[in-house]
Order: C-alpha cells, then structure tokens, then sequence
C-alpha cells in the first residue's frame, strides 16, 4: 500500500485531490527546477559581471578588498572547525557527541572557539567520571557480601558437596 492510498484512507480521497491540486500548482519537475536555478545563476552572475564593469577604481579596490576580508574570515572559521574537531578526538569523543555542538563553538576568533571547546570537553569529562563513579558504586553496592565477610572468621572449607 503506497502512501497515497494510505492518506485516502484517513482523509479521504477529496482532501487528497485537493492538496495534491495546491501542491502540483507551487511545484515544478525536478528538470524545471534545475534549468530555473541554473539561469538564475547565470543572470546573477551577469549582473555581478555588469556591477563590477561599473565600478571605477576605488569602489572596484574596496569591492576586491571585502571579497579578500570575506575569503580570509571563511578561511578562518574553517580552520578553526578543524582545529575544534581534532581537539574533540584526541579528548576521545566521537562524531555523534560534538557533531550538532561543532557550530555552536566554533567562531572567527580562534581564542574563543579554543575555550569553548575546552569547556566542553571538560563538562563532557566530568560528567563521564560521575556517571562512572556512580556505576561503580551502584554495582559494590548491588554485590552480595561473602557469609564470612568479617575479616577475624576463618573462611569456611568449601567442598563438592557443599558447592553442589
């Protein structure tokens, strides 16, 4: 039973024809979307090219010099994340623990993303040694003393017999 069938039968089919009706209207094949989103980018970049041969030589500077601030900003969040993602393994942690935080910490100031880790880091840490700490006293706390826990009480001889 395919998806459809499923929704007709729990809205019924004239909900159904009339959503598919809204939604085919605001929709295009997947082709059409391609060839839309490729011109868009052409006539985008047309239009930068247009920009670009208007500017004169001081506008055209400030133009290559913001392009060079936004090329060495990216550039260094990028090597920040880097720098956040190899802390994160050599700390021991896996992909899935930092992965949804990786964004989060990581900034253009490198400082700053480096505390930030840390900080992480050592909260993950310590919430690692309590959780271990109290597994480790739950489980001694669970085990079942010996008969002859007292240390002064010789143990007593254990045979076949009694073992059995």
């Amino acid at each position: 039973m395919g998806l459809k069938e499923e929704l007709v039968g729990l809205v019924g089919e004239e909900k159904i024809d009339e959503l598919l009706k809204v939604v085919g209207a605001n929709t295009l094949p997947k082709e059409e979307y391609k060839k839309a989103k490729d011109e868009n980018k052409a006539l985008k970049d047309e239009i930068e090219k247009a920009k670009l041969a208007s500017l004169n030589s001081d506008e055209l500077l400030q133009h290559k010099i913001k392009e060079a601030d936004d090329l060495k900003r990216d550039f260094g969040i990028k090597s920040n994340k880097l720098d956040a993602e190899r802390q994160f393994v050599n700390a021991g942690l896996t992909k899935e623990v930092y992965g949804d935080l990786l964004d989060t910490v990581v900034s253009e100031d490198a400082e700053k993303t480096q505390t930030l880790v840390n900080k992480f880091i050592g909260v993950l840490g310590k919430e690692k040694e309590t959780i271990a700490n109290k597994t480790k006293e739950s489980l001694l706390n669970q085990t079942k003393k010996p008969e002859n826990s007292d240390n002064n009480i010789p143990p007593k001889t254990i045979t076949t017999k009694t073992f059995i």
